[in-house]
């Protein structure tokens, strides 16, 4: 009898081990707080597995008060550099190599690790751009209302792609350096639609893809066929054929996320409650992290096996899968 009592405290000892342990295998970790002192992060970037930047503002005092924050252990410690723009904010950061783009109402440079910007590509004071991504240190994209692209690492810019319509771009996506995808939207009053544009020669020339979708909020693709996007009517589609057909998943997402997908079968996405976890495609999925009232997932990102979130409220997370 005793014996028995043994073996069953053993086993049951063996699986609340297992247990703990499945619960901390996927467990976001804050390895950066700085909601107490009035920080919102807005972008993050990484240049390989060790190596990244998260870009934060000044939420309250003198306007335009940026930090530039750089990680060298695969965002386990992150240093910071302070600097400040008159007139204008960077709101997305774009790395390649040593070099740095950043975008608001302009395009700037910087060549010392985020210290000092000089500006590249004066724009109109009240036209924000909405991305920028560049391939390499000479090739580069900006999108607003249109498409623009350097070839001369930012010294000039030529129009590549104009929409037809009133709206914007809201996100540049590469998935290689020929096949790239751009999409946008409009939403307000009783206007909701969304557009997907699309190049095969190095982003050269585009053409609008024929959708019918809500204003899209967000996109993901693998690779130059498979992708996802999500819309204003909280909708996730998927595309296997280069976004010439797509298919409902899931129209139960929330509002604006920023995802990332490390295959078709398992992503993640946060938004406003916090980050969520698919292992089937989409279908279904579960919540890791949720977020304080006020915060929001700004951006989040994945090199290797390491995850890294930002928040609106002065937070990085950590993941390691």
């Amino acid at each position: 009898k005793e014996f028995s009592i043994l073996l069953l405290t053993c086993i049951l000892f063996s699986l609340s081990c297992k247990k703990d342990k499945n619960a901390q295998k996927n467990m976001w970790v804050t390895v950066l707080d700085l909601k107490e002192k009035n920080f919102t992060f807005r972008d993050v970037e990484f240049l390989n597995e060790n190596t990244g930047y998260a870009l934060s503002l000044k939420t309250e005092g003198i306007a335009g008060n940026h930090t530039l924050w750089r990680t060298d252990d695969g965002g386990k410690t992150w240093a910071s550099n302070n600097f400040y723009l008159k007139d204008d904010f960077i709101t997305n950061i774009s790395a390649v190599n040593d070099t740095l783009f950043g975008i608001g109402n302009q395009v700037f440079k910087s060549t010392d690790n985020g210290i000092t910007w000089i500006n590249i590509f004066p724009s109109h004071p009240y036209a924000r751009i909405t991305d920028i991504i560049f391939l390499n240190s000479d090739t580069g994209f900006i999108a607003d209302s249109k498409i623009m692209q350097t070839i001369s690492h930012g010294e000039t810019w030529k129009e590549v792609f104009n929409i037809p319509y009133m709206s914007s771009f809201g996100k540049l996506f590469f998935t290689s350096n020929k096949t790239a995808y751009a999409i946008g939207g409009s939403v307000h009053d009783n206007t909701n639609f969304g557009f997907i544009a699309k190049s095969e020669n190095e982003g050269q020339n585009w053409r609008l893809l024929d959708t019918k979708f809500a204003y899209i909020t967000d996109c993901y693709f693998l690779n130059d066929k498979t992708g996802f996007v999500f819309t204003f009517n909280e909708e996730l589609f998927k595309t296997t054929d280069g976004g010439n057909n797509w298919k409902l998943i899931n129209n139960k997402i929330e509002l604006y996320p920023k995802s990332f997908f490390l295959s078709e079968k398992e992503g993640y996405y946060g938004g406003m409650f916090g980050i969520f976890h698919t292992t089937d495609g989409g279908l279904t999925w579960k919540k890791e992290y949720t977020t304080n009232e006020g915060d929001v997932i700004t951006d989040i990102t994945f090199k290797g096996k390491t995850g890294i979130v930002i928040t609106s409220k002065g937070l990085i997370l950590r993941e390691q899968i």
